[in-house]
């Protein structure tokens, strides 16, 4: 298991933990120090190989983005084109290599074809609308892969999880959405089962800021009726 740890000081460190079969935590990778008020690291994701991919969000242009980490921790390096993303947060492989990204504040999800970055997608649906009165929130931000050509898409600001589909030759497709409403407001990562059933996590604090009723941290969403079930319902 990889964690990623995030350390204020005069700067903002941000390093990968891997977490051993017997619960020993290693330190496996540093990336590069922020400003303090730095966001860091966000999304972790592995590849067949082993390789560690880490979404990492700067105001500097020269070190955010999206870095990948050998299998043994070295060499740690950005992956070309991701210094456009201005918030990288959660990242996905697709069946055929690709890895995604999401953007935000910018609605937007790249992809890397193993050479470079380039814009996947941008849409209304990806888009940071947070409602009146509320504080900036996220919108796309969590993202999952179902095979063969499913990319599921959580917005946190709209509340709202959406599935883009993927051509063959692994460009966009078309979207629409999935589900929606209240049990969805401020939903952040997503993970998705070989029944193809969606588990949200839900940033309740986000939620808490605007006086919103309780929400439960955790929700399994059904794709195919739109149908939302908390699964936790310990919101303290």
């Amino acid at each position: 298991m990889y964690i990623g740890k995030r350390t204020s000081g005069p700067s903002l460190i941000s390093e990968i933990v891997r977490v051993t079969p017997d619960g020993k935590e290693v330190l496996f990778a540093t990336l590069p120090a922020s400003a303090p008020d730095a966001t860091g690291i966000l999304g972790l994701v592995t590849d067949p190989p082993g390789n560690v991919f880490a979404a990492f969000v700067s105001g500097d242009p020269s070190t955010r983005g999206v870095y990948r980490v050998g299998r043994n921790g070295t060499p740690v390096e950005r992956l070309a084109g991701s210094e456009q993303i201005t918030f990288a947060n959660a990242l996905t492989f697709d069946d055929d290599g690709n890895l995604y990204a999401s953007d935000s504040y910018a609605g937007k999800i790249w992809q890397f074809d193993g050479v470079g970055f380039t814009e996947w997608l941008q849409h209304p649906l990806l888009e940071s609308v947070p409602p009146p009165g509320a504080p900036s929130i996220p919108g796309v931000n969590g993202i999952a892969f179902y095979p063969p050509n499913k990319l599921y898409a959580a917005n946190t600001s709209q509340g709202v999880i959406s599935t883009l589909f993927i051509g063959d030759d692994g460009s966009f497709d078309g979207i629409g959405p999935v589900a929606g409403g209240f049990l969805l407001f401020t939903v952040d990562g997503i993970a998705i089962d070989v029944h193809e059933n969606i588990y949200g996590l839900l940033a309740v604090a986000n939620a808490e800021e605007i006086g919103a009723p309780p929400l439960p941290p955790i929700v399994k969403v059904d794709p195919h009726t739109g149908s939302i079930t908390p699964l936790l319902t310990d919101v303290s």
